[in-house]
């Protein structure tokens, strides 16, 4: 995959959007430009095609950025560090002796804020008070050492299983640049109509290799794991 890319979330915001999209302009020198316009077999104006690929390398990137994952490896060693803190956490307020643990509670917050909102004296309810400090981070941790051992139960169960790489931004890279192309040769089809028949080297195949070449050549392995990957994207079509 490109190397300018960072982690997180699928993001709406659009000056992130706008900073992915200027990036892409710049790498697109106009013989790469004339070149992949020409496997396309379009005819559209060169600044037309400019601006909807750049869109579509665009949802791409974002794409990257939502669907990217943190590798089996590097999650199980996280979990089973949280895991082994949470422990020790749990441990020592256990070994704590009765004034530590009353000392710690009196720095915590008794209070509910949004339940004393609905609370009044008159209610003859009780006060609205949270549990001691102690007791809500050893429940708390109690919850996270539980969630953590879930986490890694699941990672045990799939150890054995082939490795399944999550391939959401180039599946839907593959789709985006196939509905383009399509686009483009229709309108190619429309003059050879007129102007007599012409031959696009590479047809769909050729385009989406083309794009992928110049943008992200690592995004798969081979040739014929290409045409699998795209066989199987647009096995609809």
């Amino acid at each position: 995959m490109t190397t300018d890319r960072g982690g997180g979330e699928l993001e709406d915001d659009a000056q992130c959007a706008d900073s992915i999209r200027g990036r892409i302009e710049g790498r697109l020198a106009d013989d790469i430009l004339k070149t992949l316009h020409q496997l396309s077999g379009g005819q559209t104006d060169l600044t037309q095609f400019r601006n909807r690929l750049v869109s579509i390398l665009t949802r791409y990137e974002r794409y990257v950025i939502a669907f990217t994952t943190t590798p089996k490896k590097e999650r199980r060693r996280q979990l089973e560090q949280i895991e082994a803190r949470a422990l020790d956490v749990s441990e020592a307020l256990r070994a704590a002796s009765h004034d530590v643990r009353k000392a710690l509670d009196n720095h915590g917050d008794e209070f509910e804020p949004e339940a004393w909102e609905n609370w009044s004296f008159e209610s003859g309810e009780p006060l609205p008070l949270k549990d001691p400090l102690v007791q809500r981070v050893q429940s708390a941790v109690a919850e996270l050492i539980g969630a953590t051992r879930a986490e890694l139960s699941d990672l045990n169960q799939t150890k054995n299983e082939p490795r399944k790489v999550k391939q959401v931004a180039l599946r839907q890279l593959i789709e985006d640049l196939a509905a383009f192309y399509a686009s483009e040769a229709e309108g190619a089809e429309e003059i050879d109509r007129a102007d007599g028949p012409r031959v696009h080297a590479g047809g769909r195949h050729g385009f989406l290799k083309g794009v992928l070449d110049w943008y992200d050549p690592r995004a798969y392995f081979s040739e014929d794991a290409l045409k699998q990957q795209i066989n199987r994207t647009l096995k609809a079509d």
